[in-house]
């Protein structure tokens, strides 16, 4: 395969602590080692001028405090910001590829180049774009519409898409015009070294990574790890991640007098570091377009995993027994070879 010129589009900031930020930046990696040239665009390189006139525009609109201003703001200020960004450095380059990860930037990259340029997205939210906001913002069936029409045409823009899930895939045809490419790619993660479980530890091990946010649904392990301490049982659970409900949860352990047994890390880069040296890693999300990739990475290493079935989790694991389904998603996430 020649060397190719690849622009990599996200709404997330690189020094965002999510998934995407995580996926694109190892994409990134591998691309590199492959030997192509490789340039990311988010927020951070929008112009300066440019961030200012945002910034009085989302004041403005403010002023009518309703959901649907927020999300008028949010939607326009990341399109509009992914555009002129991309405006900057589209002679630096014959681009070859623009690997989006979101439908706004991919179909905002493609308008800003003005040429024909392949367009590949890579699908990161949950359900769909449109439950997503439905969810976020007390919409009303008629603002439900108009978000519904502008998703539609995002789609429209992009030939190629790559969903991390049948279930992403599904849930999200109604957007999808007719003859589209799409691949279902899992996420992936590269190999470690496997851990040694000890059969019977001091004190067992527990581990949660994930935003503190009720989709995470960290609660419930909270709650779990009440009635195991009502039964006399020694462990302790590492929750990883930062988010807005950590004081309401602290506070919960507080309550729960699990102060000792639950220990909230905040927002760490060692994640396979502290699974090492864990006996289980636990995720309760509500729901998941793909399997967080700290299941892949628990599996990596042998961890045992316990998830709940909710959105996509359930295609990582075998319809019965117990393991990995699909091995090979714990291979390499590059989608070059592919098309």
């Amino acid at each position: 395969m020649r060397s190719m010129n690849i622009l990599i589009v996200s709404q997330m900031r690189t020094d965002s602590p999510t998934g995407v930020s995580t996926y694109y930046l190892s994409l990134r990696d591998e691309y590199v080692k492959m030997g192509h040239f490789v340039h990311i665009i988010t927020p951070q390189q929008t112009p300066i001028f440019l961030r200012a006139l945002l910034r009085v525009f989302r004041w403005v609109v403010s002023i009518i405090n309703t959901d649907f201003n927020k999300l008028y703001v949010s939607e326009f200020g990341y399109f509009v910001s992914t555009y002129y960004a991309v405006r900057k450095v589209r002679k630096m380059k014959n681009w070859d590829i623009i690997h989006g990860q979101d439908p706004s930037s991919s179909c905002a990259a493609r308008l800003s180049l003005k040429k024909k340029v392949p367009v590949v997205a890579t699908c990161h939210f949950n359900d769909n774009p449109v439950e997503e906001r439905k969810l976020a913002y007390q919409l009303s069936p008629r603002q439900i519409k108009r978000v519904t029409k502008w998703f539609k045409y995002l789609f429209s823009k992009i030939d190629n898409f790559i969903f991390v899930s049948e279930y992403q895939y599904h849930q999200s045809t109604h957007l999808l015009k007719p003859g589209i490419n799409w691949r279902v790619i899992q996420n992936g993660v590269p190999f470690h070294e496997k851990k040694n479980i000890e059969s019977d530890p001091a004190c067992f091990t527990i581990i949660n990574v994930g935003t503190l946010e009720d989709r995470k649904n960290q609660i419930f392990l909270i709650k779990a790890a009440s009635c195991l301490a009502k039964k006399g049982l020694s462990f302790k659970i590492f929750l990883l991640g930062d988010g807005p409900l950590r004081a309401a949860w602290q506070k919960e352990v507080l309550k729960e007098g699990l102060g000792d047994r639950i220990i909230f890390k905040g927002h760490i880069k060692e994640v396979i570091d502290t699974m090492q040296v864990s006996q289980l890693y636990v995720h309760v999300s509500k729901n998941e377009s793909s399997s967080s990739v700290c299941i892949l990475e628990a599996f990596s290493i042998g961890l045992p995993v316990v998830a709940i079935a909710n959105g996509a989790i359930s295609e990582y694991f075998p319809k019965s027994g117990s393991g990995l389904r699909n091995r090979r998603c714990a291979a390499s996430r590059s989608p070059l070879g592919n098309w």
